[in-house]
């Protein structure tokens, strides 16, 4: 037997957030109500997405339905954080473009201006 004694509510959400890998180690016991939080919604979510699959008539094993859920969000996580860093290497591309451009007197320029909008130097 365990040494934690987990509700059955909170064994589901341990679980759930596995497959999320949204808690980094589970041994401890301790959930945070963040995470407590975050895995109720998502499950409820699954769930009234059962329901309006089967309010339209369309017969789907809920649990197959449940991992497709899951496995779409990683999906969409995966994309979006590519996404996310194409575009930040895109942006690096197109500044280095644009430095490419600039005489050293006007990087300087810009240089100082920074430097006065962060406080760091005295006009």
């Amino acid at each position: 037997m365990s040494d934690f004694d987990f509700s059955d509510r909170t064994r589901k959400q341990i679980d759930y957030a596995k497959v999320f890998d949204t808690i980094p180690s589970v041994t401890d016991g301790y959930i945070s109500p963040i995470q407590t939080i975050a895995s109720q919604i998502e499950m409820s979510f699954d769930e009234q997405v059962y329901k309006a699959v089967q309010r339209v008539g369309i017969e789907v094993d809920k649990n197959e339905l449940i991992k497709a859920l899951r496995y779409d969000r990683q999906q969409y996580a995966k994309g979006f954080r590519a996404g996310y860093e194409k575009g930040l290497q895109v942006s690096q591309n197109e500044i280095d473009k644009f430095i490419g451009y600039l005489d050293e007197d006007m990087i300087d320029r810009i240089k100082i201006a920074i430097e006065k909008r962060q406080g760091n130097l005295i006009p």
